[in-house]
């Protein structure tokens, strides 16, 4: 327990928090064991691995850049969820995402 106290007392930012609350929650890895049944649809792409564990880690998950609704984002990867530009957020994010792969 003292370890845990330790990582949470050197947490500077709000990402690395819950990053690490997110990452010490009881069964938060249970995803990796899931069996990759394409015919159930619980194959994960390559890409939806790496954006995974980009996240999990901390790591950059993008370039900064613009997005679409002229809204600065950040190397995160954390935009999409929390853009105000669109009313309907998540669905024009995943248009544009669709459209750009």
């Amino acid at each position: 327990m003292f370890a845990r106290a330790q990582v949470e007392a050197h947490n500077s930012h709000p990402h690395q928090t819950a990053r690490f609350l997110a990452a010490a929650a009881p069964h938060s890895g249970s995803w990796l064991l899931a069996l990759p049944i394409s015919s159930c649809r619980l194959r994960l792409s390559v890409d939806a691995v790496r954006v995974a564990v980009t996240l999990r880690l901390g790591c950059s998950v993008c370039v900064a850049h613009t997005c679409y609704y002229g809204s600065p984002v950040d190397t995160h990867g954390l935009h999409g969820l929390l853009c105000k530009q669109s009313t309907n957020t998540i669905t024009g994010h995943h248009v544009i995402n669709d459209a750009t792969a």
